[in-house]
């Protein structure tokens, strides 16, 4: 892009270069058989499409990384002199959804190798734009999950998998066949996982978390002052992450442990 300035006002313009992508297909003929073929057109991912691949991916890291509608999109497009459906992108963003399904799996299968995983449910406002406006779809869930930085041997994975709603149908898909531990809040499907092949690791925040609320209802002395038990190792995580087992053992043994023992005598 270069800039030029208006002669009068003095201010900067600016020009947009377009790049024209040249395919060169040469054809080759045959003395002998009198026969001309020529090289096939190279394959993108929307076959007989206009959309390259560049563009495509625009479009998911907008939608996905930014957070852009694809109508907001379409309008930004449009903006440019670009006429371009919210359907269409709708198209393409699903095409390309399709051809990333295996990486999708394959990665998938690799963080279910993991020895612990962090698993949360998250309620998601869904456009659904129906009856001439848009709404929120109540019951959406993401299912984020994320190995163990420190003690994995494999690379640090997450996955994202957005679901229809929050029930425990959906954790039991997303773990299934899994064995290992499961690093979770108190929410009630987790409880009903296999005991057999998973280990459930509550949250420590979660759990205070409920002491602080009961304690502002009013008069609740063991909340009260559980409230003010410190645990070391919860709030310096940031000084153990990445650390091997155990070395993070060893902190919250000698920091965790003592804070347990005084909410169990409070009780």
């Amino acid at each position: 892009m270069s800039s030029v300035k208006r002669p009068r006002s003095g201010s900067t313009l600016s020009r947009h270069c377009t790049a024209v992508i040249v395919t060169h297909r040469p054809k080759l003929a045959c003395r002998a058989c009198e026969k001309i073929v020529e090289a096939p057109a190279p394959e993108h991912l929307i076959k007989s499409g206009i959309p390259t691949e560049s563009l495509v991916v625009s479009v998911l890291v907008a939608k996905y990384g930014w957070h852009l509608p694809l109508y907001r999109q379409a309008k930004m497009l449009l903006s440019q002199g670009i006429e371009l459906d919210r359907s269409t992108l709708a198209f393409w963003v699903g095409y390309a959804a399709a051809e990333l399904e295996p990486l999708y799996e394959r990665l998938k299968q690799n963080l279910l190798t993991s020895a612990k995983l962090a698993v949360d449910e998250t309620p998601v406002p869904v456009l659904d734009p129906g009856r001439g406006k848009n709404q929120n779809k109540a019951g959406s869930g993401s299912w984020p999950a994320t190995t163990d930085h420190g003690t994995d041997p494999i690379h640090p994975l997450s996955s994202i998998a957005t679901q229809p709603g929050r029930g425990g149908q959906y954790l039991k898909d997303l773990l299934e066949n899994y064995r290992g531990i499961v690093q979770c809040d108190g929410y009630a499907p987790y409880k009903n996982l296999p005991a057999d092949r998973i280990m459930i690791a509550f949250c420590w925040s979660h759990l205070r978390r409920d002491f602080f609320e009961i304690a502002e209802r009013g008069d609740a002395p063991v909340a009260t002052e559980s409230r003010c038990v410190d645990c070391p190792a919860l709030w310096d995580r940031g000084k153990i992450r990445g650390r091997c087992a155990d070395e993070r053992r060893v902190v919250r043994q000698s920091g965790n442990r003592p804070a347990c023992r005084r909410v169990q005598d409070l009780a």
